[in-house]
């Protein structure tokens, strides 16, 4: 008996250690998609509209150049979330010296050195 349980526990060890240097391997030689837009539209860039870009470097955020909107989710639950310097944030999250007041379809409202400011996605 204990020399099928030993068996086993060697095969098994054997099969993870076979598993994980397999995905290693692998993880070594995959190479970064790349999208080919076969001469169709990219569906990642907006329809319409022009995407604002803001000198956001990842430092703490002091004032309303310091703020990239990135994305905005509006939830069917009323929990909407916007996605700004890469941070997925709700309304009433803080950060440095903004707060989150509201966050709408296409916009957010948000409050930097107790000044109000409202932030478009894309610019029309």
């Amino acid at each position: 008996m204990f020399q099928s349980s030993r068996k086993q526990f060697s095969r098994t060890t054997i099969l993870c250690l076979a598993m994980s240097t397999a995905a290693l391997v692998q993880s070594f030689f995959v190479s970064a998609a790349e999208y080919d837009s076969r001469d169709r539209r990219d569906p990642f860039v907006p329809l319409a509209g022009v995407f604002i870009e803001a000198d956001a470097s990842g430092g703490a955020i002091l004032s309303i150049n310091d703020v990239l909107l990135q994305g905005i989710v509006i939830g069917a639950d009323g929990m909407n979330s916007a996605i700004i310097n890469d941070q997925v944030m709700r309304e009433g999250d803080t950060k440095d010296s903004m707060e989150i007041k509201s966050i709408g379809e296409g916009e957010i409202e948000i409050i930097i050195n107790d000044q109000s400011h409202k932030v478009k996605l894309y610019d029309e």
